[in-house]
C-alpha cells in the first residue's frame, strides 16, 4: 500500500465520522503530503515504518 492510499482512507474517515469541512480536509491533505514528501526525502519513505 503507497502513501496516497493510506492518506485517502484516513481523510474519508475524517469527513464520515466528524464532518470536517472540505477545507480542513484540504488543509489536512496538504500537510499530509508534505509530511510524505519529507519521509521520502530522509528516506523514509513509508509511512508505515514511522515510529509515531
Amino acid at each position: 500500500m503507497n502513501n496516497q492510499q493510506r492518506i485517502d482512507p484516513f481523510l474519508d474517515t475524517l469527513w464520515s465520522e466528524r464532518g470536517l469541512s472540505h477545507h480542513t480536509l484540504a488543509a489536512y491533505r496538504h500537510d499530509l503530503t508534505r509530511l510524505v514528501n519529507w519521509l521520502t526525502a530522509i528516506r523514509l519513505s513509508d509511512l508505515a515504518q514511522s515510529k509515531r
